[in-house]
């Protein structure tokens, strides 16, 4: 077996697989439940009938959700950190419009497509991670806002930590909130974030590029090396902060 193969296995190992968790949790959480599901499909959405088996179903959907919990807590290593991870995905769609479909912008590529944008809630703790919610945003919908939810569903639920997310999250009101629940996050900056100094203040990037090499410790994550320097800064978006400058050379 080839090398890249027994990283793809390794990978595949630390996560917890969904399907697998939430089929066992079906079977496990009410007998007949698979058949329960099945009846909603005999009706088209909309109908009396639809409404009639749907309305059955939400206790059942509620069970479901508990024992997916149980299995995903029951799963996870005792030791270590447990992170809340928040995420988003692109989801291009043709064809038929969907709900909260419109046009997107990606910024890793720079182009627009025609989809969705799913918010991604997971739970990661010593090397296991699991994907606990997962819900499509549109434009009447505000990210921080049911970010803000995941945050408290996943306090809750799992017993989060720390927070991890990208510097779209890194905003006043989530990040107020995780810290009024008495917990820590760690975000990435944007590059343009101002720091200030008494009257004055200063963008990180130019910040950064006037601090002598000499100033940073070398340290190495699996095998490659890099160099960081760890401040505390008055941030005019959040007020005093620990930063982590980090550089490959």
């Amino acid at each position: 077996m080839s090398k890249s193969m027994y990283k793809a296995e390794e990978v595949l190992d630390k996560v917890i697989d969904f399907g697998r968790q939430l089929f066992a949790s079906v079977l496990r959480s009410r007998t007949g439940a698979l058949t329960e599901l099945a009846k909603l499909l005999r009706f088209q959405k909309g109908t009396k009938g639809f409404e009639r088996e749907y309305n059955k179903l939400i206790p059942l959907m509620e069970e479901i959700k508990g024992a997916y919990r149980v299995g995903i807590l029951e799963t996870l290593p005792s030791v270590g950190f447990r992170l809340g991870i928040f995420d988003d995905s692109n989801i291009e769609k043709s064809g038929k419009t969907f709900p909260k479909q419109q046009i997107h912008h990606n910024h890793t590529e720079d182009s627009f497509y025609s989809g969705m944008k799913a918010l991604s809630s997971a739970v990661y703790q010593n090397g296991k991670l699991a994907v606990v919610n997962s819900c499509i945003v549109g434009k009447e919908d505000n990210k921080i806002e049911v970010a803000i939810q995941e945050v408290d569903r996943l306090i809750t639920d799992f017993l989060a930590e720390i927070f991890l997310f990208d510097s779209w999250y890194c905003k006043n009101p989530l990040i107020e909130h995780i810290k009024n629940k008495g917990k820590l996050f760690v975000s990435r900056l944007r590059c343009d974030t101002k720091s200030e100094f008494g009257e004055d203040e200063e963008r990180l990037d130019a910040l950064v590029k006037g601090m002598p090499h000499k100033e940073y410790e070398h340290i190495k994550i699996h095998g490659k090396s890099y160099w960081i320097k760890d401040l505390t800064l008055k941030l005019k978006a959040y007020g005093e902060s620990r930063v982590i400058v980090s550089k490959e050379g």
